[in-house]
């Protein structure tokens, strides 16, 4: 008789850390829907309330359910997953909890019939079936430093996009008429800020704003009072529709930054977090996006001078090629992370 597979998914997500790792969690939940007949996420208390507000956009079915641990603490979240596993199906365990204990680690994969592990650094070794990263990774050095197989490692943006991959999008445009600011959940440095007045000065050019989870939509509003063709959003559980209608963005080069190239739109790009440097230094070089600098170091001036060389010499008209490119390693990417993701440990 064959027997019930379970999925189980433990993450965080709290106003510090942003939503990146649920988000991404999210998209596999959604993508091995078919392959599990349960799906169970444990999450940090704090992760309730963006939970209930970003879970619709996935139509997620009945059988995928959500518990939430008493606090914060990895201790907490351990303890809530231990009370609730089975022991009558086999069972699948996927952390994506950054910087999470090997101890943990290693307890719980003595509980799971296979246990897997997001990583975007690829720096530990992990005792993990498989090790994940998102971002783009040469996995060669880690598996000769920790002497592991290549089929135990995995590095692709691809891990982020699953549900997406296959959808047809939006033509290329010629000319830059309509533009998408988005710094995601974790813009401290107010880099959103700073674009908007920059791009506030040039007219006849539409400006879509995502306010993501930041304190400053009264400074947005104030900025924008002037021009009825900018047009400010908050806590949208989608940028799809958005996406549709801009022909070129500004953001961070975490998991937007890839749904970007996924419709083919032209990107300036910053880094708001360690793990989004060397992605933003790869996209540079490959032509794919054009890196204004890490988040920091960006003022108005620095800005407008990127800018305005971007839209005066046409630079996205040779991003496109690069585009397509990796747009068609991203689908031979998520083959092989599925093959991966459910075969037997």
């Amino acid at each position: 008789m064959k027997q019930t597979k379970h999925l189980y998914i433990i993450s965080k997500a709290d106003e510090k850390i942003g939503l990146g790792h649920l988000i991404r969690c999210f998209n596999i939940a959604k993508f091995f829907e078919k392959d599990f007949e349960n799906i169970t996420f444990v999450l940090n208390r704090d992760a309730k309330k963006f939970v209930n507000y970003y879970k619709k956009s996935f139509n997620f079915k009945k059988k995928t359910v959500f518990r939430f641990s008493k606090t914060n603490s990895i201790e907490s979240i351990d303890k809530k997953i231990k009370s609730i596993v089975s022991s009558n199906t086999v069972n699948y365990l996927l952390i994506d909890i950054e910087n999470f204990s090997k101890k943990y680690e290693s307890n719980l994969k003595k509980i799971f019939n296979k246990q897997i592990i997001l990583d975007d650094f690829l720096k530990k070794n992990h005792p993990s079936d498989l090790v994940l990263c998102s971002n783009e990774r040469e996995t060669d050095s880690y598996l000769k430093k920790f002497n592991r197989k290549k089929e135990d490692v995995f590095a692709s943006p691809s891990i982020c996009l699953l549900n997406k991959i296959n959808k047809s999008f939006k033509k290329k445009s010629k000319k830059l008429k309509s533009v998408l600011v988005y710094l995601g959940t974790n813009d401290k440095y107010e880099v959103a800020l700073k674009v908007l007045k920059t791009l506030r000065k040039r007219k006849n050019l539409k400006i879509y704003f995502i306010n993501g989870e930041n304190k400053y939509f009264d400074k947005v509003n104030n900025i924008a009072a002037d021009r009825d063709d900018i047009f400010i959003y908050e806590r949208l559980p989608s940028l799809d529709e958005i996406y549709k209608k801009v022909d070129f963005a500004i953001g961070a080069c975490g998991i937007s930054q890839w749904e970007r190239i996924l419709y083919e739109i032209p990107s300036l790009i910053t880094s708001t977090s360690r793990n989004q440097n060397e992605d933003c230094s790869i996209l540079s070089l490959q032509g794919s996006a054009v890196f204004l600098g890490k988040s920091y170091l960006l003022n108005e001036k620095i800005l407008d001078e990127k800018i305005d060389f971007f839209l005066r010499k046409n630079k996205h008209t040779k991003m496109y090629t690069c585009i397509e490119k990796i747009r068609k390693k991203l689908k031979k990417d998520s083959e092989i992370f599925k093959y991966l993701f459910l075969k037997s440990s």
